[in-house]
Protein backbone atom coordinates (compact mmCIF):
# COMPACT_ATOMS: atom_id res chain seq x y z
CA UNK A 1 0.00 0.00 0.00
CA UNK A 2 -0.37 2.66 -1.54
CA UNK A 3 -1.40 2.02 -5.13
CA UNK A 4 -0.65 4.62 -7.81
CA UNK A 5 -2.33 4.68 -11.22
CA UNK A 6 -0.79 6.98 -13.79
CA UNK A 7 -2.93 7.64 -16.86
CA UNK A 8 -0.57 8.84 -19.59
CA UNK A 9 -0.79 9.53 -23.29
CA UNK A 10 0.48 6.79 -25.57
CA UNK A 11 2.47 9.49 -27.34
CA UNK A 12 4.90 9.49 -24.38
CA UNK A 13 7.80 7.13 -25.11
CA UNK A 14 7.95 3.78 -23.31
CA UNK A 15 11.41 4.55 -21.92
CA UNK A 16 10.04 7.78 -20.42
CA UNK A 17 7.11 5.95 -18.84
CA UNK A 18 9.52 3.41 -17.33
CA UNK A 19 11.54 6.21 -15.71
CA UNK A 20 8.40 7.88 -14.36
CA UNK A 21 7.15 4.64 -12.76
CA UNK A 22 10.49 3.97 -11.07
CA UNK A 23 10.90 7.52 -9.76
CA UNK A 24 7.29 7.79 -8.53
CA UNK A 25 7.79 4.51 -6.65
CA UNK A 26 10.91 5.96 -5.00
CA UNK A 27 9.03 9.18 -4.16
CA UNK A 28 6.41 7.19 -2.25
CA UNK A 29 9.07 5.78 0.05
CA UNK A 30 10.70 9.17 0.61
CA UNK A 31 7.63 11.39 1.03
CA UNK A 32 4.96 9.38 2.83
CA UNK A 33 7.19 7.16 4.93
CA UNK A 34 6.30 3.73 3.59
CA UNK A 35 8.57 0.71 3.72
CA UNK A 36 10.68 0.08 0.62
CA UNK A 37 8.82 -3.20 -0.06
CA UNK A 38 5.38 -1.51 -0.06
CA UNK A 39 3.58 0.45 -2.75
CA UNK A 40 2.61 -0.25 -6.33
CA UNK A 41 2.80 2.00 -9.39
CA UNK A 42 1.23 1.23 -12.75
CA UNK A 43 0.92 3.20 -15.97
CA UNK A 44 -2.27 3.09 -17.99
CA UNK A 45 -1.62 3.93 -21.61
CA UNK A 46 -4.33 6.02 -23.25
CA UNK A 47 -4.26 6.87 -26.96
CA UNK A 48 -4.47 10.54 -27.89
CA UNK A 49 -7.62 9.72 -29.87
CA UNK A 50 -9.29 8.65 -26.61
CA UNK A 51 -8.60 11.95 -24.82
CA UNK A 52 -10.49 15.20 -24.82
CA UNK A 53 -9.62 18.26 -22.81
CA UNK A 54 -10.40 21.98 -22.88
CA UNK A 55 -8.45 23.78 -25.61
CA UNK A 56 -6.38 25.66 -23.04
CA UNK A 57 -4.89 22.36 -21.84
CA UNK A 58 -2.47 19.91 -23.41
CA UNK A 59 -4.14 16.76 -24.75
CA UNK A 60 -1.15 14.81 -23.42
CA UNK A 61 -2.16 15.67 -19.84
CA UNK A 62 -1.35 13.15 -17.13
CA UNK A 63 -3.84 12.00 -14.47
CA UNK A 64 -2.47 10.37 -11.32
CA UNK A 65 -4.65 8.54 -8.80
CA UNK A 66 -3.04 7.66 -5.48
CA UNK A 67 -5.06 5.24 -3.37
CA UNK A 68 -3.83 4.80 0.19
CA UNK A 69 -4.83 4.34 3.79
CA UNK A 70 -5.79 7.55 5.64
CA UNK A 71 -3.57 9.07 8.28
CA UNK A 72 -0.83 10.92 6.40
CA UNK A 73 -0.41 14.58 7.28
CA UNK A 74 -1.30 17.40 4.90
CA UNK A 75 2.43 18.20 4.64
CA UNK A 76 3.25 14.63 3.60
CA UNK A 77 0.54 14.73 0.94
CA UNK A 78 1.74 18.13 -0.31
CA UNK A 79 5.29 16.79 -0.56
CA UNK A 80 4.01 13.80 -2.50
CA UNK A 81 2.04 16.05 -4.87
CA UNK A 82 5.13 18.19 -5.44
CA UNK A 83 7.45 15.20 -5.98
CA UNK A 84 5.16 13.41 -8.44
CA UNK A 85 4.48 16.63 -10.35
CA UNK A 86 8.20 17.35 -10.62
CA UNK A 87 8.97 13.82 -11.86
CA UNK A 88 6.30 13.91 -14.54
CA UNK A 89 7.14 17.47 -15.59
CA UNK A 90 10.86 16.66 -15.87
CA UNK A 91 10.25 13.63 -18.08
CA UNK A 92 7.41 14.90 -20.26
CA UNK A 93 7.91 18.65 -20.49
CA UNK A 94 4.26 19.18 -19.53
CA UNK A 95 3.21 22.27 -17.60
CA UNK A 96 2.15 21.73 -14.00
CA UNK A 97 -1.47 22.55 -14.87
CA UNK A 98 -1.47 19.56 -17.25
CA UNK A 99 -0.55 17.16 -14.44
CA UNK A 100 -3.58 16.28 -12.32
CA UNK A 101 -3.14 14.32 -9.08
CA UNK A 102 -5.72 13.08 -6.62
CA UNK A 103 -5.36 11.14 -3.39
CA UNK A 104 -8.13 8.73 -2.55
CA UNK A 105 -8.04 7.49 1.04
CA UNK A 106 -9.59 4.14 1.78
CA UNK A 107 -9.78 2.50 5.19
CA UNK A 108 -7.76 -0.68 5.69
CA UNK A 109 -10.92 -2.78 6.07
CA UNK A 110 -11.84 -1.90 2.45
CA UNK A 111 -8.76 -3.74 1.12
CA UNK A 112 -8.25 -7.46 0.65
Amino acid sequence: MPFVKIHISSSIKLSTREKIVKEVREALVKTIDIKFNHGHVIVYDSPVSSRCVHESRNNNFVMVEIIMFPGRSADMKENLFHSVTKIIKNHTGLKEEDILITIIESERYNWA
